[in-house]
């Protein structure tokens, strides 16, 4: 890797730490696994010519409640995916976001067994028609769930509850990359009515550590427009097909 793709990654790998740490400080009894960061993140490859360094994310599992106020954790969520930034930062001297993939499933531990109960990949298409840049699909991640078993060496079956759903529905949705996720998991799981003021602060510092570089829309001047920025609604989100023309 050059100097400044190690950079990117020293700082992916630091966030990491800090947002561990601030994860457990909500609640105490929550286990990460893997947790060292050089098991989590790893360099794919660095494209010099167009100054984009890879990291995939191996596969994490992250024992939580399934509610802020329950004793003791009981879902399974693992988390993969990869990241790519740019190695060139922006005036701030912030990392940027070329594009991203994860993949996220849930698994809630009862009698005995391990009840798939969602499912879904978030993805970035900039392309093709009908695709909104930033999208899920919700589906069976079935697969991803054997590295419960090699995490936590939890023998107990695992059934999939989601079944046949049909997932060629893309729903528009933020960027959700890894961090992004790992946000949600903590505003879902470990903050609730009843959570404390040490315990509220303690989310705000997650979301400002993972809020380390910015996404990927810097890249699309169809995200730039006043109205967009205003309104947010879906229907901005698709790259106009007279566009796609003129790129291409």
């Amino acid at each position: 890797m050059t100097q400044e793709g190690r950079r990117v990654l020293k700082e992916v790998h630091e966030a990491w730490n800090a947002a561990v740490d601030s994860m457990k400080r909500m609640y105490s009894g929550i286990l990460v696994r893997p947790v060292e960061p050089h098991e989590v993140f790893t360099p794919v490859k660095e494209c010099i010519r167009e100054n984009v360094v890879n990291i995939g994310v191996a596969p994490i599992v992250f024992n939580v409640p399934e509610r802020a106020d329950a004793r003791k954790p009981n879902l399974y969520i693992v988390v993969t995916g990869w990241l790519n930034f740019l190695v060139k930062r922006d005036n701030n001297q912030t990392i940027r976001t070329k594009d991203f993939g994860t993949k996220v499933a849930y698994f809630r531990s009862k009698g005995g067994y391990l009840e798939h109960i969602y499912g879904a990949h978030y993805d970035m298409d900039e392309r093709r028609v009908g695709h909104p840049v930033f999208h899920s699909q919700i589906g069976s991640q079935m697969e991803i769930g054997e590295n419960i078993k090699q995490q936590f060496r939890d023998e107990n079956e695992r059934i999939d509850c989601i079944g046949k759903l049909f997932e060629g529905i893309r729903t528009p949705t933020a960027q959700m990359d890894f961090f992004s996720v790992f946000t949600q998991i903590c505003a879902d799981h470990l903050l609730g009515l009843n959570s404390t003021k040490e315990v509220k602060l303690e989310f705000d510092q997650t979301r400002k550590i993972c809020s380390f570089f910015t996404g990927a829309a810097h890249r699309m001047e169809f995200l730039h427009a006043k109205r967009v920025f205003k309104c947010y609604r879906s229907t901005h989100w698709y790259r106009l097909h007279c566009t796609l023309d003129r790129d291409t």
